[in-house]
């Protein structure tokens, strides 16, 4: 039975999360940007921070002082195509046989544009065994992951 994970959901699972806009696929890598930051949280730097990643940047800022958010703001054209990222040499088949669907979950942001190409993504990724959760945006919204203190493997951006 293939499980649909709802926008406000709590997993023991890490989220490996991706962008979809203009049919195009980005992944948002959560480690990349918290390694981006190491080096001014070493040194206790002011919130936020900033850093500029493969085809987004990213900012980390502080809720409270047990919790944290990413804001992801993609770069416009940013991402590849469906048929690049899922053939058998593409980065998306390549970062899936590296994760486990027993420990990871696919959480994707789609624009409206792209609401065809999220089925059929969906569809192959639960061929794969992913458990998959998505939202709808708009150019106005925000692309947040917050995590923080009894939430540490809670998945819920705002």
């Amino acid at each position: 039975e293939k499980k649909r994970i709802p926008w406000s959901h709590s997993s023991q699972k890490s989220s490996l999360l991706f962008v979809l806009q203009d049919n195009r696929l980005l992944y948002l890598d959560r480690v990349a940007a918290y390694r981006s930051f190491q080096s001014e949280l070493d040194g206790e730097s002011e919130l936020p921070l900033k850093a500029n990643l493969d085809g987004y940047h990213v900012e980390l800022t502080a809720q409270s002082s047990q919790n944290h958010c990413l804001q992801f703001f993609p770069e416009a054209g940013a991402g590849q195509w469906w048929g690049e990222v899922s053939r058998a040499d593409g980065w998306l088949t390549r970062l899936l046989a590296e994760k486990s669907p027993s420990e990871e979950y696919l959480f994707f942001w789609a624009d409206g544009a792209s609401f065809e190409l999220m089925r059929e993504i969906r569809e192959w990724t639960w061929d794969q065994r992913y458990e998959v959760g998505w939202k709808p945006i708009t150019e106005r919204s925000g692309l947040r992951f917050c995590t923080g203190l009894g939430r540490s493997l809670s998945f819920r951006p705002q």
